[in-house]
C-alpha cells in the first residue's frame, strides 16, 4: 500500500490458509478490508489481536517461519455474517467464518479487536478469543 508503514503485500504473500484458498470469497474480502478499509493504526491493532505484536517483520526471513494463517471457522452457526472471529496469538492465526459481505467481515473483526484485551509479547501462552455472537448489534468500527 503506497505511503503505508504496514506491508500488506508482504503479509498476503506469506499468508497460509487452512480450509480456504487464496481465491475464496472470504479471503478476497479479507484482503480488501485490510487494504481499503483500514489505516496503519487499524492494521497494527489487528496484528495485536492475532499475533500480540503491532508491527510486521520487514522481510520474509523476519517471520522466522511463523507465518500468518487464516483458518476457516466451521462452527459459525446458521448466520455466518453474525459470527465473530477467534484469534490464536501464539500461532499467529485467526479463525474467520465464511463471511459473505465486506461490511459483515469489517464489523465483526473490528468488534472482536476492540473487545479483546491486547496481548503483548510477554503473554506467550494466552489466546485472544471471543466466542459470543453479535447477532444484529453493530459495534464500533475501526475500519471505515
Amino acid at each position: 500500500t503506497t505511503g503505508s508503514k504496514f506491508d500488506i503485500d508482504l503479509l498476503e504473500k506469506t499468508a497460509k490458509y487452512d480450509g480456504y484458498s487464496k481465491h475464496d470469497t472470504t479471503i478476497r474480502l479479507f484482503w480488501q478490508m485490510m487494504r481499503d478499509r483500514s489505516t496503519d493504526e487499524d492494521r497494527a491493532k489487528f496484528l495485536s489481536f492475532v499475533w500480540g505484536r503491532s508491527r510486521l517483520p520487514t522481510t520474509v526471513e523476519g517471520f522466522a517461519g511463523q507465518f500468518f494463517t487464516i483458518q476457516k471457522m466451521y462452527r459459525a452457526g446458521a448466520d455466518v455474517n453474525k459470527a465473530l472471529p477467534v484469534a490464536h496469538t501464539c500461532f499467529f492465526s485467526v479463525e474467520i467464518p465464511p463471511y459473505t459481505t465486506l461490511d459483515a467481515m469489517t464489523s465483526r473483526i473490528t468488534w472482536a479487536m476492540v473487545n479483546t484485551d491486547a496481548i503483548d509479547g510477554g503473554s506467550a501462552h494466552r489466546h485472544a478469543t471471543i466466542s459470543t455472537d453479535l447477532g444484529d448489534a453493530e459495534g464500533p468500527s475501526l475500519f471505515s
